[in-house]
């Protein structure tokens, strides 16, 4: 029997498109009966990163809001991460009782004695993992320890962000989004600010240039229990992400935009875990409380949006631990107010002649 996928992949990225891999029964119960704290942390550690990501994109569009205008849209967009190298591994701490013992890995048929108290093992993206042996000296007993294995992944795909988007008159954007179902409740806002006109930064360039600042939030929570013989395993998940960034837009031709930016960003929570084996005569409960955490903290991002007036097309590439392509539109329902033109890039009226008596 095959069970859901990665069990919703420890809450998350199960609504990823990219995750329609399935393991045997024992995947998830090794992770919660076999491994402590740490190891989880680590495991996961690239997961975390993909989802706290997902989270904090899509707060950086254009941002040459009109002043005196209001707009109600909605932005729907999706993106893609390629998974660096560096997170298909992790250090893990060989256990007290195995030091100052001769420990030796095998992998493809190689032997490898050490006296390290530390082995490389894959993450949740990696491949395939290298299993521990231990022997005592002048003994013929031996002990092995096995590892999880990674579902070898070069990229994927966060939970997308649709985003109700409210335009003010003051030059502000303010960005809702949420959803809840089957134990997941997730929700957040963005606020960006247009500053470059309040303190008259790009007065003789006409009105092609912008600048805004933007801050944004979301909870992601999760209350997941699966009943199914033979065991049982409930997962409590509270996770937080914040971000603060600065958006530079420029106007290339009429309708065509360039955006550029840069973002602090964090995302950080607790997993705690219970899990219990059925078929054990003690059935005693085994509790994990992993910590969430993230590889990224800064993203730089350039794109372009494309405004056909009622639709908004926009895409970019972001620098971030997994780097980030991201691509959307948004549908504009309404615009009320703003300020008129009278010529693109600031240019004077011509003068007009009177006529003589």
């Amino acid at each position: 029997m095959k069970i859901k996928i990665l069990y919703i992949i420890i809450l998350g990225v199960f609504l990823s498109t990219n995750f329609k891999m399935y393991s045997q029964n024992n995947y998830v119960n090794d992770l919660f009966s076999d491994y402590d704290n740490n190891y989880v942390n680590g495991f996961l550690k690239p997961l975390f990163t993909t989802m706290g990501q997902g989270f904090n994109s899509n707060f950086i569009t254009r941002s040459d809001y009109k002043k005196g205008e209001w707009k109600i849209g909605l932005d729907i967009s999706a993106n893609a991460m390629i998974i660096p190298e560096s997170q298909k591994s992790f250090t893990v701490n060989i256990s007290e009782e195995w030091r100052n013992q001769n420990t030796f890995s095998k992998r493809g048929g190689t032997t490898t004695y050490s006296k390290k108290n530390t082995i490389e093992q894959p993450t949740i993206y990696g491949g395939k993992s290298t299993p521990l042996f231990s022997t005592i000296a002048n003994s013929k007993k031996s002990n092995v320890t096995t590892y999880l294995e990674g579902f070898d992944l070069s990229n994927i795909s966060s939970i997308p962000n649709v985003q109700l988007n409210v335009f003010l008159p003051t030059q502000t954007e303010v960005r809702l989004k949420g959803f809840g179902f089957d134990g997941l409740v997730s929700y957040g806002f963005v606020v960006n600010q247009r500053i470059d006109e309040l303190f008259n930064l790009f007065a003789n360039e006409g009105k092609k240039q912008s600048l805004a600042l933007s801050v944004g939030y979301n909870s992601f929570a999760a209350d997941y229990t699966d009943d199914n013989e033979p065991s049982k395993l409930h997962i409590d998940m509270q996770s937080s992400s914040f971000a603060f960034g600065v958006n530079y837009n420029y106007n290339i031709i009429a309708k065509l935009n360039l955006y550029t930016g840069a973002q602090y960003e964090t995302y950080s929570g607790t997993m705690n875990t219970t899990y219990l084996d059925k078929l054990v005569t003690t059935q005693q409960e085994i509790v994990l409380n992993a910590d969430i955490s993230t590889f990224s903290n800064f993203r730089v991002l350039a794109g372009l949006s494309y405004d056909f007036g009622f639709l908004e097309l926009h895409t970019d590439f972001a620098f971030v631990s997994q780097p980030m392509v991201s691509a959307g539109l948004n549908v504009f329902f309404g615009r009320w107010g703003g300020e008129e033109e009278i010529m693109e890039n600031n240019e004077e009226p011509p003068a007009t002649t009177q006529p003589s008596n």
